[in-house]
């Protein structure tokens, strides 16, 4: 065993545990910026509630009675 060694393995550990902390402080970061941005959107739709409601009704009436308009159809009564 040369002198020394010892020296290389604590600055290894040392190293290692500096990732460590660095990985968990970008960790914390970014769960952060995430709850962030969901507070944020939720927020949003809170606000745009009185135009996004009117819009996914419309969107899932449409959806819903489109095969009737279809059966309701005919070659002489074309849709709009």
């Amino acid at each position: 065993q040369a002198w020394g060694e010892g020296t290389h393995s604590g600055e290894h550990a040392r190293q290692s545990r500096q990732n460590s902390r660095a990985s968990i402080e970008l960790h914390l970061v970014c769960l952060s910026l995430i709850f962030i941005a969901c507070v944020c959107a939720l927020g949003v739709l809170v606000y745009l509630q009185a135009v996004l409601k009117p819009l996914v009704y419309a969107i899932f009436l449409a959806y819903l009675l489109s095969p009737a308009v279809d059966f309701l159809t005919t070659p002489f009564s074309p849709r709009a």
